[in-house]
């Protein structure tokens, strides 16, 4: 039996030791109870900060830790996809079950354990770990959340976004069908609808209160300014859709005030009310894509696009 987790990673050198160490104990233990192997595929999307040194160290001292290295920054679901490519390039020695989990300071020690088991337990394709706060408050839903599932509807016809998942379990016939399927644009969330299986609900408790975790909060990023860590956004096309939602939100408000100081003027009036009901409308639609890329990253790829280019692969 072998078992692949697959680490989509950018920027994580404050906490990139100690979440790592966390997941490589979890799948020595795997290795321990089921005679197992494991394999970690890390994903650096263009990382800018001292994240690539960790990795070409713990890529030497374990011949199982294997590195793919973007040339650029092409966002979580391009590292995603490249892990499972990855992970089935050799299907004689592709893995049973295989993990997809964020580089994530929250997550316990034995997730990866206590999710498998229940997945064997419930006989389950797909698990989704949903994390909650100690004390049984699930915190899957949010009014972050619905704008983003409200957003996928306009631009993801096969699925849509429901929650955050922060560790997902597939059993070897779902993933090699997933790594297989010839689309580009493998936001997984959309791709686990797809294949037709559904997914089972894991809940596991934070490793910290919510108190604490406002201080952990506060204590790493003051550790991130002081490491020279690089800030954290949507990218370009987030920047860019922000503003022209911006732009047209504006220019529908103005045509308003004009329409109500025009009134009396008939045509004119209405014609600044119809500007407005448009530029609102464009507005709502570039807000909503905005949130999307905010969440999943790129929306879709055209026929020619580049999905990702590796610079480097280390432990092939």
């Amino acid at each position: 039996m072998k078992f692949s987790l697959i680490l989509p990673i950018y920027n994580e050198q404050i906490v990139f030791e100690e979440v790592i160490e966390k997941y490589i104990d979890d799948l020595e233990n795997l290795r321990l109870k089921h005679n197992a192997s494991w394999e970690i595929i890390a994903v650096d999307d263009g990382s800018t900060d001292r994240t690539k040194k960790y990795l070409l160290q713990y890529a030497k001292q374990y011949r199982n830790f294997k590195v793919i290295r973007f040339d650029g920054r092409y966002g979580k679901q391009a590292a995603i996809t490249a892990g499972f490519e990855f992970a089935f390039k050799n299907t004689a020695d592709s893995a049973d079950f295989v993990f997809v989990a964020d580089m994530d300071i929250l997550n316990p020690g034995g997730i990866l354990t206590k999710m498998y088991e229940f997945g064997t337990a419930e006989n389950a394709p797909i698990v989704h770990g949903y994390r909650e706060f100690i004390g049984g408050e699930k915190r899957k839903a949010s009014w972050n959340d619905f704008w983003t599932r409200t957003a996928s509807r306009f631009f993801i016809v096969d699925g849509y976004y429901n929650g955050k998942v922060n560790v997902a379990l597939y059993n070897a016939d779902v993933a090699e069908i997933m790594a297989s399927h010839p689309t580009k644009n493998k936001y997984m969330r959309t791709m686990d609808n797809w294949v037709g299986y559904e997914p089972k609900e894991f809940w596991y408790p934070s490793n910290l209160e919510r108190e604490e975790l406002i201080l952990k909060t506060k204590e790493l990023k003051e550790r991130h300014g002081a490491m020279g860590g690089i800030r954290r956004d949507g990218g370009r096309e987030n920047s860019s859709a922000k503003w022209q939602g911006l732009a047209f939100f504006f220019i529908g408000l103005i045509a308003s005030v004009f329409g109500f100081l025009s009134l009396d003027l008939g045509v004119f009036a209405v014609i600044m009310f119809s500007l407005s009901a448009v530029c609102l409308a464009f507005s709502l639609f570039f807000f909503l894509k905005s949130v999307l890329l905010k969440r999943i990253g790129f929306v879709s790829y055209r026929a020619g696009d580049i999905l990702y280019s590796v610079e480097k692969v280390l432990n092939k």
